[in-house]
């Protein structure tokens, strides 16, 4: 607190002490200079307490890159201005390339591990995901070989560099200290050099965590065998900005208890299961997902959807019709959304059903509870970062609970008998619904490998032991999972090829599924009995715009996902869960829709018992309908862990398990969940 009052003592004031800036309300500089010379912001104390106190904090990718242009002195060639290319899809963070309003990481993301046990958080480290790490490795090697290029995975462009055959003659800049900490002695002193290096990139921090002496090996052995000084100089530098104590704020004093990673379980070569999450983020409009087309005398909900939607309303004539197969909605034939063809065909097939007005409850709730608060509403209600949570972690009040594949995981590993060989994987970053356990992040597209090999092996040394800062040592954690197991997917994808023509050249979604395809493929061929997948595609927070026809044909690439599962043999294994935080509210802005309750989701598979719409579409859209609040919200009458109960049980999770897998569930009557036999029992013709 006392060094907040400073820093916005000076921002109102100008002035901070005896140092005079523009003496005027809202002086930024005199609050950056009040931040940067307060006390806390320069104290080794607070570093060298790291491990007991929980202070310091994981470096945001972007910021690393700068601090490295700026310590090693960046200059450019031919009067060109620093254009760092293509960061976003490089290490995940660019300049103007926030891929939501919540910027690229949220404030409360704790990875697992021992920052989760001792309650701290890590903002940055959410997207400290494998493909990101390593691109940031191969980027910040590339700028110490050869300075700024796009060569070898590097930051710069591909404008005058002329080619990667003499990449760093072609450079765009160089990074000067370089070449001047090489040069500045007849004989070069490793220990001068490693200690100059050390304070340029780490604040002296690599000494007191052990790691100094390694350094100044390597750059001994490099330079003994080359007699080139200033390769033996980049190689250190490299080997410093590969170290943990690089990306975190702490001094990190290495223990001496050996970092084991958790063998692989052994397969008992039961049936290959896959479970899939399509997430579709922002808050899809899903009351122009499934729309009422022709509903039961008395009825009159497609007058009152056209009237309430407003601007936002689909023509009646442009749906796709499908049938209720189970004949209890208040509509007969509901109308799908005509960019949605696929999945249309799916729920004729058979293979899809819909799941009406489900959403984020802890306890079942009417419009009286809710109005006069009787039962405990879930947290932070039309909210996308804590919805999201809640309809991820499938436990709606408990703010730290694990995400709901984790728990459906655990189910199968650590608490069953006899564990299931069990695949982890997200194919869009890091998510909640997995967290709780560790899991592999792949990009779209190829996997992405650490370019240097040699350095693979010094990453490994230098993360062999488990550090006294949770901040370093989850770091380190990250980085040699992430390096393993991007080589171990990377040998497992490679020359996987699909049955069918590819399609992920559509869309970034598109390519999630195809991954995820090639993934099945690979995975039952190595003898897994269960893999989970989160996909993830964004775009859905529709305040602006009624055009929902690119978003809605984009997931209606489960269509050709579904026809090379089929090839593969394996549909019939596979469920997808398409869900999103909430629906939209009914009456539109006048520009779009804003942030709903209630929403629809759809599952699909070739298992499924298609072709019905689960759970209770409102009988009215009014603002007198029984489930209306203001602006058209609805309250969920079916809660997320409806049709979690039987997706679980027909994964492998038993009835015994179920409460712990949906902690909720013996809030909500039996007659309101789905089992197994209700979801998956056989299809209807």
């Amino acid at each position: 607190p006392r060094y907040m009052r400073r820093v916005v003592r000076a921002f109102r004031e100008g002035r901070v002490n005896n140092v005079a800036f523009t003496q005027r309300y809202g002086d930024v500089g005199a609050a950056v200079y009040a931040a940067l010379t307060d006390r806390e912001a320069r104290s080794t104390t607070l570093a060298a307490t790291a491990a007991s106190s929980g202070y310091g904090m994981v470096l945001d990718p972007y910021v690393n890159v700068l601090r490295v242009l700026r310590a090693l002195e960046y200059t450019p060639r031919r009067g060109r201005e620093v254009v760092l290319y293509q960061l976003f899809a490089k290490i995940g963070v660019h300049v103007l390339h926030s891929p939501t309003v919540f910027g690229f990481y949220l404030p409360e993301h704790t990875p697992p591990g021992a920052l989760e046990a001792a309650g701290l958080v890590a903002p940055a480290a959410e997207i400290a995901t494998p493909p990101n790490l390593i691109g940031l490795l191969n980027g910040l090697h590339s700028l110490i070989d050869n300075g700024l290029t796009n060569c070898a995975s590097g930051f710069g462009t591909n404008i005058l560099n002329g080619g990667c055959g003499n990449a760093a003659r072609n450079a765009d800049g160089d990074l000067a200290t370089l070449d001047a900490l090489a040069t500045a002695d007849a004989t070069p002193s490793a220990e001068r050099i490693v200690d100059e290096l050390a304070l340029l990139l780490t604040a002296n921090r690599l000494g007191a965590g052990g790691l100094r002496q390694h350094v100044i090996d390597e750059f001994t052995a490099v330079y003994d065998a080359t007699g080139d000084a200033t390769r033996a100089t980049k190689h250190a530098a490299k080997l410093i900005v590969s170290a943990p104590d690089f990306y975190t704020t702490t001094t990190n004093a290495l223990t001496d208890t050996v970092r084991l990673l958790p063998p692989p379980l052994p397969s008992q070569g039961r049936p290959f299961k896959a479970l899939i999450v399509v997430y579709m983020a922002g808050g899809w409009d899903s009351y122009n997902a499934l729309v009422p087309h022709t509903c039961r005398t008395g009825v009159n909900l497609v007058n009152e959807y056209t009237s309430v939607r407003g601007v936002a309303a689909l023509p009646r004539a442009q749906l796709l019709r499908i049938a209720d197969g189970d004949d209890a909605q208040p509509c007969t034939h509901f109308g799908m959304h005509a960019a949605m063809p696929r999945l249309r065909d799916l729920y004729n097939a058979g293979d899809a059903t819909w799941v009406a007005n489900v959403g984020a409850l802890v306890e079942p709730m009417n419009l009286t509870e809710y109005s006069k608060r009787l039962k405990q509403r879930p947290p932070s209600l039309f909210s996308h970062n804590v919805m999201t949570r809640s309809a991820v972690n499938v436990h709606a009040q408990e703010k730290s609970a694990e995400g709901i594949l984790a728990r459906i995981a655990k189910a199968l590993t650590e608490q069953h008998a006899q564990p299931y060989k069990v695949s982890l994987t997200s194919v869009s970053g890091v998510t909640r619904s997995l967290a709780g356990l560790e899991y592999d992040i792949v990009s779209a597209g190829n996997v992405r490998t650490l370019n240097q090999d040699a350095l693979l092996t010094q990453i490994e040394v230098m993360t062999n032991k488990t550090g006294a800062s949770p901040f370093a040592d989850v770091f380190a954690h990250e980085l040699v999972t992430s390096i393993k197991s991007s080589e171990r997917l990377s040998t497992l994808i490679e020359g996987t090829q699909l049955e069918l023509p590819e399609f992920g050249s559509a869309s970034g979604f598109a390519q999630q599924l195809e991954t995820t395809a090639k993934m099945i493929k690979a995975l039952r061929s190595d003898g897994f009995e269960r893999a989970v997948f989160y996909t993830q595609r964004g775009g859905f927070d529709s305040h602006n715009t009624v055009d929902l026809q690119p978003t809605f044909s984009d997931i209606d690439h489960i269509g050709e996902f579904a026809d090379e599962l089929k090839a593969q043999g394996v549909w019939d294994d596979v469920t997808i869960v398409g869900m999103s935080e909430f629906g939209r509210t009914l009456k539109s802005n006048g520009q779009g829709t804003d942030h709903g309750w209630g929403g629809q989701a759809f599952l699909a598979g070739g298992a499924i018992n298609g072709g019905r719409v689960l759970g209770k579409y409102p009988d009215k859209l009014t603002d007198d309908g029984a489930e209306m609040l203001t602006k058209g919200r609805t309250i969920p009458t079916t809660p997320w862990e409806a049709m979690w109960k039987g997706v679980a049980q027909w994964f492998g999770v038993t009835d015994a398990q179920l409460p712990t897998v949906l902690p909720n569930i013996a809030k909500f009557p039996t007659a309101s969940l789905f089992d197994q036999g209700r979801l998956y029992a056989a299809k209807k013709k």
